[in-house]
């Protein structure tokens, strides 16, 4: 899990579609929703499957704060989905409006589930071993920086039109 997850830190901010009327956001949008639904599921299959030890683990059996970060993001979604009940337009409110889908509040949910699997991940690693945290967070930094590193590469090629001698179009 945290192999997929240090790969979802990669490739996220470097994703992106031709074929969608907006090529670089809503690709995003729709990759971060797809890596959602499949953590989502992993957690849910790791859930409902027999222990390999007879005595289950109390600590994946309930839902716990681990910081006071989490109350907090818990509390301001709370506070988003009672701005989008109560808001003029609730469809732009909820998915966003056309051509900026990052306003609503199923992207708003979307980033707090992530922000739930990685301080979930973190702190799982935390428990197991004292240099386990270390290597979780230094994967993680350099998945960020290898991925910062490349989109700064691929805006560098695109400024000075080295994209078109590949075949890319330049608004690449």
């Amino acid at each position: 899990m945290k192999k997929v997850f240090v790969v979802l830190v990669f490739l996220l901010p470097l994703f992106w579609l031709a074929f969608f009327f907006e090529r670089w956001e809503f690709p995003k949008l729709v990759f971060l929703f797809l890596s959602c639904l499949g953590f989502l599921a992993i957690k849910i299959v790791n859930r409902f499957r027999r222990p390999s030890s007879p005595e289950p683990d109390s600590r994946e059996s309930k839902f716990s704060c681990f910081w006071p970060f989490d109350a907090m993001v818990l509390l301001f979604l709370l506070m988003s989905a009672i701005s989008a009940f109560f808001s003029v337009d609730k469809i732009f409110s909820i998915f966003g409006f056309y051509g900026r889908s990052s306003d609503g509040l199923i992207v708003l949910a979307l980033m707090a589930m992530v922000y739930f699997f990685a301080s979930r991940l973190v702190s799982q690693t935390q428990t197991q071993t004292q240099t386990q945290p270390q290597t979780t967070y230094y994967l993680l930094q350099t998945a960020l920086f290898a991925s910062g590193l490349a989109a700064a590469v691929v805006a560098l090629l695109a400024m000075f039109g080295a994209l078109k001698w590949l075949g890319l179009p330049n608004n690449f």
